[in-house]
Order: C-alpha cells, then structure tokens, then sequence
C-alpha cells in the first residue's frame, strides 16, 4: 500500500478585545499523519505563535486525540477560548 503521509497547515487567528479591536495574531500550526489507501488518519501536534503587542501574555494548551485535537488560548493564565481541529484520511486539515 501507500506509505502514510504528513500534512501541515497553518491557521491565522485575529484576537480581538470586547469591542472587536484587533489586539494580537495567533499563528497555529497543526501537523498530522494520514492514508488514504488504509483509510486513517491522526494528528501529530497543534502548536501557537503570537505576535501583537500582548503577545508576551499569551500562551496556550493543546491536546490531541486520534483525528481530533483542541487549542485553548489562554491569556495571564485565563482561558480565553478553544479552537478545534481534525484531519481525515485524505489528509485534509479543518478546524471547527
């Protein structure tokens, strides 16, 4: 069959404040494995940039399962949100 492939894709995120202000950038960068000859898939790492002048206050959470994975944004430790994201056998890299 056909050895698995690795995909990446990256996401650029606005971080807005309350009144829809662009304050920072978030960068994410998903990475997964995938074959569309033996039908599965599963990703390999999320991972996150910023960039803004609040970007020293911002870090992030990521977790990973199977073909689904979820990026918590968090800002002097407080969440501020979740992204998810899921790649299929075809190799395509989607958040939700």
């Amino acid at each position: 069959g056909i050895p698995e492939m690795e995909k990446t894709r990256t996401f650029v995120h606005d971080i807005v404040d309350f009144y829809q202000s662009p304050i920072d950038v978030m960068t994410v960068t998903v990475t997964g494995m995938y074959s569309q000859a033996d039908n599965y898939a599963y990703l390999t790492s999320i991972s996150a940039t910023f960039s803004g002048p609040h970007a020293s206050g911002c870090t992030y959470n990521s977790s990973i399962s199977g073909a689904n994975g979820s990026l918590v944004m968090l800002y002097y430790n407080v969440a501020l949100g979740g992204l998810y994201y899921h790649i299929s056998p075809n190799g395509n890299i989607t958040e939700s």
